[in-house]
């Protein structure tokens, strides 16, 4: 899986909106490191995927506002976990379903 590299461009006025922005891209950033180490399903990179979309399509237009994305993410969370694959036939037991929600559940408590 590929990192999400953090561009100028999402920048904003506003320090909190940054550090919650910044917040995700490190959690997901955190996911593709830690899976690019271990073998794991198909379904834990569509999700991560999924989520990377969503999150470069955030951060490319939100420029001051967060909360509109918020629900879409708590949304997605929702459909992704737990992931299918999970204790199924395709699981590696690899711990990195657990690792991905436990990372994308902290960054919604934020």
């Amino acid at each position: 899986m590929r990192s999400i590299r953090w561009k100028k461009k999402y920048q904003t006025g506003n320090a909190e909106i940054v550090d919650r922005k910044r917040s995700l891209v490190n959690s997901l950033n955190d996911i593709a490191m830690k899976s690019n180490q271990v073998e794991h399903c198909q379904d834990l990179t569509d999700s991560y995927h999924r989520f990377t979309a969503m999150l470069e399509t955030m951060l490319s237009q939100a420029k001051d506002s967060f909360d509109q994305y918020e629900g879409e993410i708590r949304q997605l969370v929702g459909k992704e976990f737990p992931l299918a694959a999970l204790n199924g036939s395709a699981c590696h037991d690899c711990g990195m379903c657990d690792f991905f929600e436990e990372k994308v559940l902290a960054w919604e408590k934020y």
